[in-house]
């Protein structure tokens, strides 16, 4: 959440405050909108340690999309809480994207499983957003509770690995962490990214295969993780 507004918006809220029944699809009657964030307001179930297995809802169909309604309704609802824009939109466009100097980051607000065009530098801007906690050259952006909530489990007891739009990475004591979102290589150019030439690169004689283990074992080796993606982390930035 954007921090420093006087909506009444929050992820406590009952799914139903801000969505009718036939706009709800299959979510869960008694979910609040921190499960929606979760991905897991559809189960049927939503008591600790009954909810089942988690699923990714990878096209935001079956849940994720409806907080665009949510947003353009809290918009709609309080429009002296976010003076200047009508839509959630224009809402990433003014208070975010604007504010980090993404000058090269275009999203539609139509969904938020994808339909974000961006570049490697301003979603590293979006990551260190996340890894200050919400502050932004000394002005606290986002709520820093609510960068706890994105960047730390929400629902253990169905996936450790999975905050509010935001995966995390397993490291060798099992704990999760925020993927990183910056990127492995320093781009120059659009388009371009200085890599080290071939010809220097160190050399080694031999190669241990890598074989996955659970995330849960003490000596997990630390792998590689990702930012759920930029246009998750877009919407629960502005949301």
């Amino acid at each position: 959440m954007i921090a420093q507004r006087s909506s009444t918006l929050d992820d406590t809220d009952p799914v139903r405050e801000w969505l009718s029944t036939w706009e709800d699809g299959s979510i869960n009657a008694q979910a609040t909108l921190a499960y929606v964030l979760a991905m897991t307001s559809t189960k049927s179930n939503l008591a600790t340690d009954q909810k089942g297995s988690w699923s990714y809802d990878a096209l935001g169909w079956r849940e994720i999309n409806r907080l665009i309604t949510v947003m353009n309704r809290a918009i709609q609802r309080e429009p002296a809480a976010y003076p200047g824009v009508t839509n959630v939109q224009q809402f990433a466009q003014r208070y975010l994207f604007d504010v980090l100097g993404m000058r090269g980051s275009d999203w539609g607000g139509s969904t938020i499983a994808y339909s974000l065009n961006s570049t490697t530098q301003d979603l590293s801007r979006l990551g260190l957003l996340l890894m200050q906690k919400g502050s932004w050259q000394g002005t606290q952006l986002l709520d820093e509770k609510f960068v706890y909530r994105m960047t730390h489990p929400a629902f253990e007891d169905t996936n450790t690995g999975y905050g509010y739009l935001m995966q995390m990475m397993p490291t060798r004591d099992g704990a999760t962490h925020p993927a990183p979102t910056t990127p492995r290589a320093r781009r120059t150019a659009p388009g371009r990214a200085t890599r080290t030439p071939r010809s220097t690169r160190p050399r080694t004689t031999t190669a241990a295969p890598r074989t996955p283990v659970s995330a849960t074992t003490s000596d997990s080796p630390v792998w590689p993780g990702r930012a759920d993606s930029g246009c998750h982390c877009t919407a629960a930035s502005t949301w």
